[in-house]
Protein backbone atom coordinates (compact mmCIF):
# COMPACT_ATOMS: atom_id res chain seq x y z
CA UNK A 1 0.00 0.00 0.00
CA UNK A 2 1.16 3.46 -0.64
CA UNK A 3 -0.03 7.21 -0.14
CA UNK A 4 2.04 10.00 -2.44
CA UNK A 5 2.01 13.53 -2.34
CA UNK A 6 -0.63 14.36 0.09
CA UNK A 7 -0.82 18.00 1.46
CA UNK A 8 -2.28 20.01 3.26
CA UNK A 9 -2.62 24.02 2.90
CA UNK A 10 -3.67 27.00 4.91
CA UNK A 11 -4.16 30.02 3.37
CA UNK A 12 -3.18 33.52 4.60
CA UNK A 13 -5.72 35.15 6.80
CA UNK A 14 -7.05 32.04 8.57
CA UNK A 15 -5.89 30.08 11.32
CA UNK A 16 -5.49 26.07 11.72
CA UNK A 17 -6.63 25.15 15.22
CA UNK A 18 -5.85 21.65 16.28
CA UNK A 19 -7.28 20.52 19.91
CA UNK A 20 -5.27 17.44 20.13
CA UNK A 21 -2.58 15.94 18.25
CA UNK A 22 -1.49 16.09 14.75
CA UNK A 23 -0.13 13.37 12.70
CA UNK A 24 1.45 14.72 8.92
CA UNK A 25 3.12 11.22 7.65
CA UNK A 26 2.57 7.77 9.14
CA UNK A 27 3.39 4.28 8.31
CA UNK A 28 2.62 1.08 9.74
CA UNK A 29 3.48 -2.31 8.57
CA UNK A 30 2.11 -5.27 10.48
CA UNK A 31 2.07 -7.99 7.28
CA UNK A 32 3.89 -10.69 6.21
CA UNK A 33 5.35 -9.45 3.01
CA UNK A 34 5.58 -5.98 0.70
CA UNK A 35 5.34 -2.62 2.10
CA UNK A 36 3.26 0.38 3.51
CA UNK A 37 5.06 3.30 2.15
CA UNK A 38 3.83 7.16 2.16
CA UNK A 39 6.06 9.64 0.34
CA UNK A 40 6.28 13.16 0.35
CA UNK A 41 3.24 14.19 2.73
CA UNK A 42 3.37 17.84 3.54
CA UNK A 43 1.77 20.47 5.46
CA UNK A 44 1.94 23.87 3.76
CA UNK A 45 0.98 27.30 5.90
CA UNK A 46 1.56 30.26 4.07
CA UNK A 47 2.18 33.65 5.43
CA UNK A 48 0.16 35.18 8.22
CA UNK A 49 -1.69 31.97 8.98
CA UNK A 50 -1.98 31.61 13.03
CA UNK A 51 -1.49 27.38 14.10
CA UNK A 52 -2.27 25.97 17.19
CA UNK A 53 -1.53 22.15 18.28
CA UNK A 54 -2.84 21.39 21.49
CA UNK A 55 -1.18 17.74 21.81
CA UNK A 56 1.75 16.07 20.00
CA UNK A 57 2.90 16.91 16.58
CA UNK A 58 4.08 14.21 14.62
CA UNK A 59 5.96 14.55 11.48
CA UNK A 60 7.54 11.69 9.85
CA UNK A 61 6.60 8.57 11.83
CA UNK A 62 7.63 4.84 10.59
CA UNK A 63 6.35 1.98 12.59
CA UNK A 64 6.51 -1.97 11.76
CA UNK A 65 4.38 -3.76 14.45
CA UNK A 66 4.30 -7.25 12.98
CA UNK A 67 4.55 -9.98 15.81
CA UNK A 68 5.80 -13.26 14.25
CA UNK A 69 8.67 -14.40 12.43
CA UNK A 70 7.12 -14.36 9.11
CA UNK A 71 5.99 -10.33 9.16
CA UNK A 72 8.88 -9.18 6.62
CA UNK A 73 7.32 -6.20 5.80
CA UNK A 74 8.61 -2.55 5.86
CA UNK A 75 7.14 0.36 7.43
CA UNK A 76 8.61 3.65 4.55
CA UNK A 77 8.02 7.40 5.46
CA UNK A 78 9.53 9.28 2.93
CA UNK A 79 10.29 13.37 3.39
CA UNK A 80 7.10 13.81 5.32
CA UNK A 81 7.36 18.05 6.17
CA UNK A 82 5.57 21.15 7.60
CA UNK A 83 6.45 24.00 6.74
CA UNK A 84 4.68 27.81 7.70
CA UNK A 85 6.24 31.07 6.15
CA UNK A 86 5.58 34.13 9.39
CA UNK A 87 2.51 34.17 11.60
CA UNK A 88 2.51 32.56 14.88
CA UNK A 89 2.28 28.77 15.95
CA UNK A 90 1.57 27.16 19.19
CA UNK A 91 2.43 23.83 19.90
CA UNK A 92 1.50 22.58 23.63
CA UNK A 93 1.87 19.29 23.32
CA UNK A 94 5.54 18.86 22.05
CA UNK A 95 7.09 17.56 19.30
CA UNK A 96 8.79 14.34 17.70
CA UNK A 97 9.86 14.58 14.02
CA UNK A 98 11.60 11.48 12.16
CA UNK A 99 10.89 8.19 14.30
CA UNK A 100 11.22 4.91 13.56
CA UNK A 101 10.61 1.78 15.45
CA UNK A 102 11.19 -1.97 14.49
CA UNK A 103 11.17 -5.13 15.83
CA UNK A 104 11.02 -7.01 12.55
CA UNK A 105 13.66 -7.67 10.08
CA UNK A 106 11.53 -5.70 7.24
CA UNK A 107 12.47 -2.71 9.22
CA UNK A 108 10.45 0.99 9.13
CA UNK A 109 12.56 4.08 7.61
CA UNK A 110 11.47 7.84 7.98
CA UNK A 111 12.69 10.89 7.09
CA UNK A 112 10.96 14.17 8.14
CA UNK A 113 11.80 17.90 8.63
CA UNK A 114 9.68 20.92 10.51
CA UNK A 115 10.84 24.30 8.69
CA UNK A 116 9.40 27.88 10.95
CA UNK A 117 10.45 30.91 8.97
CA UNK A 118 10.22 33.93 10.52
CA UNK A 119 7.38 32.62 12.83
CA UNK A 120 6.78 33.63 16.11
CA UNK A 121 6.55 30.00 18.33
CA UNK A 122 5.39 29.17 22.06
CA UNK A 123 6.06 25.76 22.65
CA UNK A 124 5.51 23.31 25.37
CA UNK A 125 5.87 19.97 25.97
CA UNK A 126 8.94 17.25 25.15
CA UNK A 127 10.88 17.77 21.69
CA UNK A 128 12.31 14.37 20.03
CA UNK A 129 13.84 14.65 16.42
CA UNK A 130 15.77 11.73 14.94
CA UNK A 131 14.61 9.08 17.09
CA UNK A 132 15.04 4.91 16.09
CA UNK A 133 14.14 2.14 18.31
CA UNK A 134 14.54 -1.73 18.18
CA UNK A 135 12.18 -3.23 21.16
CA UNK A 136 13.14 -6.19 23.05
CA UNK A 137 12.24 -8.81 20.87
CA UNK A 138 13.03 -12.45 20.09
CA UNK A 139 12.87 -11.06 16.49
CA UNK A 140 15.48 -9.01 14.61
CA UNK A 141 14.60 -5.41 14.10
CA UNK A 142 15.79 -2.59 11.77
CA UNK A 143 14.92 1.07 12.25
CA UNK A 144 16.43 3.88 10.66
CA UNK A 145 16.17 7.80 10.76
CA UNK A 146 17.65 8.61 7.12
CA UNK A 147 17.26 12.14 7.97
CA UNK A 148 15.18 14.72 10.45
CA UNK A 149 15.77 18.32 10.26
CA UNK A 150 13.83 21.16 12.54
CA UNK A 151 14.66 25.03 11.59
CA UNK A 152 13.13 27.02 13.67
CA UNK A 153 14.44 30.56 12.62
CA UNK A 154 12.01 33.00 14.45
CA UNK A 155 11.50 37.03 14.55
CA UNK A 156 12.95 37.64 17.72
CA UNK A 157 10.16 37.10 19.78
CA UNK A 158 9.82 33.04 20.08
CA UNK A 159 9.49 31.31 23.54
CA UNK A 160 9.77 27.92 24.43
CA UNK A 161 9.52 25.92 27.88
CA UNK A 162 10.11 22.67 27.31
CA UNK A 163 10.43 19.44 29.81
CA UNK A 164 13.22 17.51 27.57
CA UNK A 165 15.18 17.54 24.09
CA UNK A 166 16.52 14.88 22.50
CA UNK A 167 17.85 15.11 18.91
CA UNK A 168 19.25 12.31 17.04
CA UNK A 169 18.57 9.04 19.37
CA UNK A 170 19.43 5.34 18.02
CA UNK A 171 18.66 2.51 21.12
CA UNK A 172 18.15 -1.38 20.41
CA UNK A 173 16.87 -3.18 23.52
CA UNK A 174 17.12 -6.72 21.30
CA UNK A 175 18.34 -7.52 18.18
CA UNK A 176 18.67 -6.07 14.82
CA UNK A 177 20.25 -2.28 14.24
CA UNK A 178 18.93 1.23 14.81
CA UNK A 179 20.20 4.05 12.99
CA UNK A 180 20.05 8.01 13.10
CA UNK A 181 21.87 9.33 10.61
CA UNK A 182 21.37 12.61 10.34
CA UNK A 183 19.18 14.61 12.93
CA UNK A 184 19.60 18.33 13.51
CA UNK A 185 18.01 21.25 15.63
CA UNK A 186 18.33 25.25 14.36
CA UNK A 187 17.03 27.59 16.99
CA UNK A 188 17.44 31.33 16.06
CA UNK A 189 16.07 34.41 17.98
CA UNK A 190 14.08 34.06 21.00
CA UNK A 191 14.67 31.87 24.07
CA UNK A 192 14.47 28.42 24.47
CA UNK A 193 14.34 26.82 27.87
CA UNK A 194 14.42 23.13 28.42
CA UNK A 195 14.00 21.76 32.36
CA UNK A 196 15.40 18.29 32.06
CA UNK A 197 18.06 19.16 29.45
CA UNK A 198 19.18 18.83 25.84
CA UNK A 199 20.57 15.20 25.30
CA UNK A 200 22.33 15.82 21.43
CA UNK A 201 23.61 11.96 19.52
CA UNK A 202 22.86 9.57 21.76
CA UNK A 203 23.16 5.49 21.67
CA UNK A 204 21.97 3.11 23.91
CA UNK A 205 22.98 -0.53 23.36
CA UNK A 206 21.24 -3.59 25.13
CA UNK A 207 22.67 -6.19 22.74
CA UNK A 208 26.36 -5.81 22.07
CA UNK A 209 26.23 -7.54 18.67
CA UNK A 210 24.25 -4.96 17.64
CA UNK A 211 25.22 -2.16 15.17
CA UNK A 212 23.70 1.52 16.49
CA UNK A 213 24.72 4.67 15.29
CA UNK A 214 23.31 8.04 15.99
CA UNK A 215 24.46 11.55 14.96
CA UNK A 216 22.72 14.73 15.93
CA UNK A 217 23.34 18.28 15.87
CA UNK A 218 21.93 21.38 17.91
CA UNK A 219 22.71 24.93 17.00
CA UNK A 220 21.56 27.98 18.69
CA UNK A 221 21.87 31.75 16.86
CA UNK A 222 21.33 34.79 18.97
CA UNK A 223 19.01 32.93 21.26
CA UNK A 224 19.32 32.83 25.30
CA UNK A 225 18.58 29.34 26.18
CA UNK A 226 18.82 27.77 28.91
CA UNK A 227 18.78 23.41 30.13
CA UNK A 228 19.18 21.86 33.19
CA UNK A 229 21.65 18.74 32.22
CA UNK A 230 23.84 19.17 29.04
CA UNK A 231 25.07 15.85 26.68
CA UNK A 232 26.59 15.61 23.63
CA UNK A 233 27.46 12.56 21.90
CA UNK A 234 27.03 10.01 24.51
CA UNK A 235 27.26 6.45 24.04
CA UNK A 236 25.66 3.59 26.74
CA UNK A 237 26.46 0.50 25.72
CA UNK A 238 27.45 -3.40 27.36
CA UNK A 239 29.50 -6.03 26.41
CA UNK A 240 32.24 -6.05 24.02
CA UNK A 241 33.93 -3.43 21.01
CA UNK A 242 31.50 -3.19 18.39
CA UNK A 243 33.01 -0.82 16.27
CA UNK A 244 30.02 -0.86 14.02
CA UNK A 245 28.24 1.39 16.38
CA UNK A 246 28.78 4.71 17.97
CA UNK A 247 27.25 7.86 19.17
CA UNK A 248 28.10 11.62 17.63
CA UNK A 249 26.77 15.28 19.11
CA UNK A 250 27.72 18.62 17.94
CA UNK A 251 26.91 21.92 19.60
CA UNK A 252 27.04 25.28 18.05
CA UNK A 253 26.41 28.24 19.32
CA UNK A 254 26.95 32.06 17.84
CA UNK A 255 25.44 35.35 19.31
CA UNK A 256 23.81 33.42 21.78
CA UNK A 257 23.93 32.28 26.02
CA UNK A 258 23.30 28.96 27.14
CA UNK A 259 23.11 28.24 31.05
CA UNK A 260 23.21 24.65 32.07
CA UNK A 261 22.07 24.36 35.55
CA UNK A 262 23.96 20.96 36.18
CA UNK A 263 27.07 19.54 34.42
CA UNK A 264 27.81 19.69 30.71
CA UNK A 265 29.44 16.69 29.44
CA UNK A 266 30.96 16.00 26.13
CA UNK A 267 31.75 12.77 24.22
CA UNK A 268 30.47 10.84 27.12
CA UNK A 269 30.90 7.22 27.54
CA UNK A 270 28.70 5.63 30.15
CA UNK A 271 28.73 1.86 29.64
CA UNK A 272 30.08 -0.96 27.78
CA UNK A 273 33.10 -0.66 25.34
CA UNK A 274 31.81 1.73 22.17
CA UNK A 275 32.89 5.02 20.39
CA UNK A 276 31.45 8.85 21.70
CA UNK A 277 32.47 12.00 19.96
CA UNK A 278 30.96 15.62 20.03
CA UNK A 279 32.63 18.85 18.51
CA UNK A 280 31.17 22.50 20.51
CA UNK A 281 31.97 25.53 18.32
CA UNK A 282 31.60 28.75 20.16
CA UNK A 283 31.46 32.85 17.98
CA UNK A 284 30.67 35.45 20.14
CA UNK A 285 29.23 33.14 22.73
CA UNK A 286 29.11 32.21 26.07
CA UNK A 287 28.47 28.71 27.95
CA UNK A 288 27.76 29.63 31.42
CA UNK A 289 27.76 25.98 33.37
CA UNK A 290 26.78 26.13 36.99
CA UNK A 291 28.41 22.56 37.46
CA UNK A 292 31.17 20.79 35.85
CA UNK A 293 32.86 21.04 32.48
CA UNK A 294 33.13 17.63 31.23
CA UNK A 295 35.34 16.63 28.21
CA UNK A 296 35.70 13.06 26.57
CA UNK A 297 38.59 11.97 25.33
CA UNK A 298 36.27 11.86 21.83
CA UNK A 299 35.50 15.38 22.22
CA UNK A 300 36.56 18.30 20.27
CA UNK A 301 36.34 22.22 21.15
CA UNK A 302 36.07 24.93 18.51
CA UNK A 303 36.52 28.77 19.93
CA UNK A 304 36.33 31.52 17.37
CA UNK A 305 38.10 34.71 18.15
CA UNK A 306 36.76 38.21 16.12
CA UNK A 307 38.39 40.52 17.59
CA UNK A 308 39.53 41.51 20.48
CA UNK A 309 36.36 41.59 22.93
CA UNK A 310 34.46 39.36 20.60
CA UNK A 311 35.10 35.82 21.47
CA UNK A 312 33.10 32.38 22.52
CA UNK A 313 34.17 31.83 25.95
CA UNK A 314 32.90 28.99 28.96
CA UNK A 315 32.64 29.28 31.95
CA UNK A 316 32.39 26.77 34.60
CA UNK A 317 32.44 25.37 38.31
CA UNK A 318 34.97 22.76 37.65
CA UNK A 319 36.45 20.78 34.61
CA UNK A 320 38.00 18.17 33.41
CA UNK A 321 40.17 18.47 30.17
CA UNK A 322 40.54 15.76 27.55
CA UNK A 323 40.24 15.71 23.59
CA UNK A 324 41.43 18.35 21.32
CA UNK A 325 41.38 22.46 21.39
CA UNK A 326 41.65 24.85 17.92
CA UNK A 327 41.31 28.42 18.15
CA UNK A 328 40.53 30.40 14.96
CA UNK A 329 41.17 33.99 14.24
CA UNK A 330 39.05 35.88 12.21
CA UNK A 331 40.54 39.47 12.21
CA UNK A 332 44.10 40.56 11.93
CA UNK A 333 45.42 41.43 15.09
CA UNK A 334 47.70 44.46 15.14
CA UNK A 335 48.16 44.17 18.88
CA UNK A 336 49.33 41.67 21.59
CA UNK A 337 46.32 40.42 23.79
CA UNK A 338 44.92 37.59 25.73
CA UNK A 339 41.82 35.10 26.08
CA UNK A 340 40.27 33.54 28.42
CA UNK A 341 38.91 30.89 26.75
CA UNK A 342 37.84 29.01 30.45
CA UNK A 343 37.20 30.24 33.11
CA UNK A 344 36.76 28.51 36.26
CA UNK A 345 35.00 29.55 39.67
CA UNK A 346 37.39 30.80 42.05
CA UNK A 347 38.85 27.82 44.39
CA UNK A 348 38.34 25.15 41.34
CA UNK A 349 41.34 23.83 39.78
CA UNK A 350 41.74 22.13 36.30
CA UNK A 351 41.63 18.16 36.12
CA UNK A 352 43.86 16.96 32.85
CA UNK A 353 44.91 18.71 29.84
CA UNK A 354 43.75 18.54 25.84
CA UNK A 355 45.41 15.72 24.07
CA UNK A 356 46.04 18.95 21.43
CA UNK A 357 46.11 22.15 20.94
CA UNK A 358 45.75 24.02 17.39
CA UNK A 359 45.84 28.12 16.93
CA UNK A 360 44.96 28.74 13.38
CA UNK A 361 44.61 32.24 11.35
CA UNK A 362 47.95 34.07 12.88
CA UNK A 363 50.14 35.13 10.99
CA UNK A 364 53.82 34.06 10.40
CA UNK A 365 56.11 35.51 13.08
CA UNK A 366 53.71 35.97 16.00
CA UNK A 367 54.65 34.65 19.47
CA UNK A 368 51.87 32.88 21.31
CA UNK A 369 51.52 31.10 24.21
CA UNK A 370 48.36 28.60 24.99
CA UNK A 371 47.73 26.87 28.96
CA UNK A 372 46.72 27.23 32.39
CA UNK A 373 46.89 30.77 33.88
CA UNK A 374 44.92 32.84 36.97
CA UNK A 375 43.25 36.03 36.08
CA UNK A 376 43.06 39.03 38.35
CA UNK A 377 40.57 37.70 39.96
CA UNK A 378 42.40 34.89 41.46
CA UNK A 379 40.60 32.45 38.97
CA UNK A 380 41.98 29.60 37.31
CA UNK A 381 41.17 30.19 33.63
CA UNK A 382 42.85 28.47 30.09
CA UNK A 383 44.56 31.48 28.06
CA UNK A 384 45.22 32.43 24.62
CA UNK A 385 47.83 35.26 24.65
CA UNK A 386 49.93 36.68 21.89
CA UNK A 387 52.72 38.15 23.52
CA UNK A 388 54.30 39.10 19.81
CA UNK A 389 53.23 40.61 16.82
CA UNK A 390 55.96 41.64 13.90
CA UNK A 391 55.81 44.37 12.09
CA UNK A 392 55.20 44.52 9.13
CA UNK A 393 58.74 46.02 6.70
CA UNK A 394 56.80 46.82 3.73
CA UNK A 395 53.66 48.64 5.29
CA UNK A 396 55.92 52.04 5.51
CA UNK A 397 53.99 54.54 6.07
CA UNK A 398 53.44 58.05 3.81
CA UNK A 399 55.36 61.13 5.87
CA UNK A 400 52.14 62.72 6.11
CA UNK A 401 50.78 59.84 7.78
CA UNK A 402 53.40 59.61 10.92
CA UNK A 403 51.74 61.69 12.75
CA UNK A 404 47.85 59.90 12.96
CA UNK A 405 50.00 56.83 13.27
CA UNK A 406 51.29 58.17 16.67
CA UNK A 407 47.97 59.03 17.85
CA UNK A 408 46.55 55.72 16.91
CA UNK A 409 48.87 53.71 19.09
CA UNK A 410 48.63 55.42 21.80
CA UNK A 411 44.69 54.92 21.91
CA UNK A 412 45.50 51.32 21.16
CA UNK A 413 47.92 51.95 24.83
CA UNK A 414 45.11 53.16 26.89
CA UNK A 415 42.71 50.53 26.00
CA UNK A 416 41.55 48.77 29.22
CA UNK A 417 42.82 45.36 29.68
CA UNK A 418 40.66 42.52 30.47
CA UNK A 419 40.87 41.24 34.17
Amino acid sequence: ASVANAILTVEDGHRFDVGGSLTVGSADSGQEYGESRVTNPRGVLVEGVGVHVGGLLTVGQAYNSGTSPADEGVAIVESASVEQEGGSASLEGGMAVGRSTSGRAGGAVASASLLLDGTSLTGSGAWTIGEAVVPSSRYEGNALVSSADVRILGDGTSRVDLTSVVVGHAQSSGEGSARVTAANLTYSGGTFNSSNGLVVGSADVGVAASPVQATGSATFLDTNASVRLLQIGRYTGVGEQNPSSFAHGSLTLADSILTVDEDAEFALLTGGVGTATSELSLTRSVLDIEGDLLLGDGSELLFDIDGYDEYGRIEACSASLDGDLAVTFSFSLTDVDYWDLITLDVGSVFVGDFDSTEVLGLSDGMDWSLGFATNDCGQAVYRLAVTGVPVDPVAVPAPGAVCMLSVGLGLLSLRRRRG
